[in-house]
């Protein structure tokens, strides 16, 4: 029972040593990528399998794009969580090292292409979500 002070001001030490190993205020190393760009996507509600799987394909393209990077798509899976946005059947995310080079993206023949294609598919216009990594 002595040794329970000694323990407790061991902690409060250990807690307020800024050199413990704690990456939060670093840069990550080998973390590429500083800009996440996040689309969610409704479909119209009668669209056939086949047109989905043509839709995630053609949002496929978008990783040919030079300045995306760790491109991912897919579609909503109901989990049964009541905080989900089920309305969105399709999701894309990408990262770029910068705004810069999101700014290129949007701009490239690629992107421009699958917002038209896109377009036929969708019941309203996509939602976005952008942050920056820290």
């Amino acid at each position: 029972m002595r040794f329970l002070p000694l323990i407790f001001i061991a902690f409060l030490i250990s807690c307020g040593n800024s050199d413990h190993g704690n990456s939060h205020d670093t840069e990550i190393p080998d973390r590429t990528g500083n800009f996440v760009h996040t689309v969610y996507l409704n479909i119209h509600d009668t669209l056939p399998q086949n047109d989905i799987d043509f839709m995630i394909l053609e949002m496929k393209k978008i990783q040919d794009i030079p300045k995306v990077l760790n491109f991912t798509c897919g579609e909503f899976e109901d989990v049964m969580d009541d905080r989900a946005m089920d309305r969105y059947e399709l999701v894309m995310q990408m990262e770029f090292d910068n705004i810069d080079d999101y700014k290129i993206y949007q701009e490239h023949p690629i992107h421009l292409n699958l917002r038209k294609v896109a377009a036929g598919y969708l019941s309203e216009r996509p939602a976005v979500h952008d942050f920056i990594i820290h």
